[in-house]
């Protein structure tokens, strides 16, 4: 059974949670620190969902034997199996010497809870309502807030508030029950009306209550000020707005909540799903400018400078919030296949990726990707060309290449970004498009040169010339290499890394070969000029 409960799937996430070895408390974490290595100044938890001991038993037994139609018999075992998942797995939380992973300690649940705070932001936020009735999303968060303030043991500002909001309707309550609901009972019928034998009357009476929480999540709307007393629903403002709004106030909710946990998390980790949706780009790029500073005005403004360990996870598909984001904070999700055509993601961590890569190179691609755009990590495949020539041309000749292949794959319908970074520096993304893993096309120029007296490389045509310019090039074929020896590469030659780099060459045998884009367009269309 041992080599079974092997075999089947789980999923593990483990946390590195660094300390001050001379702090004088260091609260929850102190359960979790099971080494006795003085110059170890981290702890190591690992949560996972696995199989149970008893799993192989549980999900195995009386399974039914397979017929004579395999895809049929699979079906049926996936379904049985597929049951009796959820008695069959369970979470194990544990602390693992970061010396010796024998060395480990299982835990309660709830310390994680203790260590780490959370919050979610998820992308489907209830913004946009198909209904007749409209959404006040808005609204909901004010119940968070209220409760918050209700059990902040910190502001005795708020809670004295909130208590007061919560005797104020107790109090309405109170008048309900002596005269609305006194009214409302003499509309009831005396059960005598109906004559039903063996039922004597009940004696109903009415009682409206009031639930505060209730009250503040279902009946209190967020309005939007407007002129001489007129006030405006949530709902006549654009989703961008909205959207940015209620973000904003969740935020404010996870920090009150924070505030009102008596024992306060180390790490307080925030997931922001996707808040693209509805924003336009230059909001998109301002709200990730402003989340550190949000945070910074919270602490500042509303806990007297008391820090708020927060940290941001945010997931997006918006190049231009991949724009704002620090390089080295960019984690990039890639979607991968197995030899069964599952698929699965790699988490590749571009501090780490990038690494080996020339201190140049890595300091380039640092403010080419930062400063100007970010297209590659959402992109299947890309090309990488020359200039404005290159860009004009290109889409007419996607759409006659897609024309003439028949039955297939259509590069027009592909997630592809074509970017301008010219011969001398397309060899610097070399690195970056391994690390992706992105399959990539290289459009650069001959760029034939050759000395002159003064031993000054100078621009020539291809048959005059002794070396390349291109810096791409020479890191791809050497830097002694010669338009002779480049005219004269195979297609193969031509492959390395998922990249296909493309150059000039005669439109026929032995015929004359352009130096750059615009020269051999302009040999390849001598009648149209």
């Amino acid at each position: 059974m041992s080599d079974i409960l092997k075999l089947l799937p789980f999923i593990r996430i483990t946390l590195d949670i660094a300390y001050d070895v001379d702090a004088p408390d260091l609260g929850p974490l102190s359960d979790c620190i099971i080494d006795l290595n003085p110059g170890c100044c981290f702890a190591r938890v690992v949560l996972t969902f696995g199989p149970l001991s008893t799993a192989a038993d549980i999900l195995f037994a009386d399974v039914p034997a397979p017929g004579k139609d395999i895809a049929v018999s699979r079906g049926a075992l996936f379904r049985v199996l597929g049951d009796r998942l959820a008695s069959a797995y369970g979470s194990n939380f544990e602390a693992v010497d970061p010396n010796d992973e024998t060395n480990k300690k299982t835990l309660e649940l709830k310390v994680l809870t203790a260590l780490v705070q959370g919050g979610f932001i998820n992308a489907q936020r209830g913004l946009d309502d198909d209904t007749k009735r409209e959404r006040d999303v808005l609204g909901k968060v004010v119940e968070v807030l209220f409760q918050s303030a209700l059990n902040d043991p910190v502001d005795i500002e708020k809670r004295t508030i909130a208590e007061q909001l919560k005797v104020a309707v107790e109090d309405i309550q109170s008048g309900l029950h002596a005269d609305f609901n006194a009214k409302l009972t003499s509309l009831l019928p005396t059960f005598d009306l109906f004559g039903y034998p063996g039922l004597p009357d009940p004696g109903l009476i009415t009682e409206t209550s009031f639930d505060i929480e209730k009250l503040l999540s279902d009946h209190t709307k967020v309005r939007y000020a407007g002129k001489n007393g007129v006030t405006l629903p949530e709902t006549y403002n654009g989703l961008g707005v909205r959207n940015l709004v209620y973000m904003l106030l969740q935020l404010l909710r996870f920090f009150r909540e924070f505030q009102a946990t008596p024992t306060a998390a180390g790490v307080h980790l925030i997931f922001i799903e996707e808040p693209e949706a509805h924003l336009h780009p230059q909001m998109q790029e301002v709200f990730i400018r402003q989340l550190d500073q949000i945070a910074g005005v919270f602490v500042a403004q509303l806990n007297e400078n008391r820090p708020w360990p927060v940290q941001f996870v945010v997931t997006t598909h918006s190049p231009h919030m991949a724009n704002e984001a620090r390089f080295e904070s960019l984690r990039y999700f890639l979607s991968v296949a197995d030899e069964d055509g599952l698929r699965r993601s790699e988490i590749k961590d571009l501090r780490k990726g990038m690494g080996a890569a020339p201190v140049p190179d890595r300091d380039f691609l640092h403010q080419y990707l930062t400063l100007t755009r970010c297209d590659l990590f959402f992109a299947d495949k890309a090309v990488l060309i020359e200039g404005t020539s290159e860009r004009l041309m290109l889409p007419a000749m996607i759409r006659k290449t897609d024309t003439s292949a028949v039955g297939e794959p259509k590069l027009g319908s592909q997630y592809l970004t074509v970017m301008e970074v010219g011969g001398a520096y397309a060899h610097r993304f070399f690195d970056l498009l391994t690390f992706l893993e992105l399959r990539t096309l290289i459009i650069t120029d001959i760029d034939a040169v050759r000395p002159n007296d003064q031993k000054k490389r100078v621009a020539v045509p291809v048959a005059d010339g002794q070396f390349t310019s291109n810096g791409c090039l020479k890191a791809w074929f050497g830097d002694d290499v010669s338009p002779a020896d480049l005219l004269e590469k195979t297609p193969n030659d031509k492959i390395a890394n998922g990249r296909r780099i493309a150059y000039q060459i005669p439109e026929v045998e032995g015929g004359a070969c352009g130096r750059s884009f615009e020269d051999a367009f302009i040999l390849a269309n001598p009648r149209s000029l």
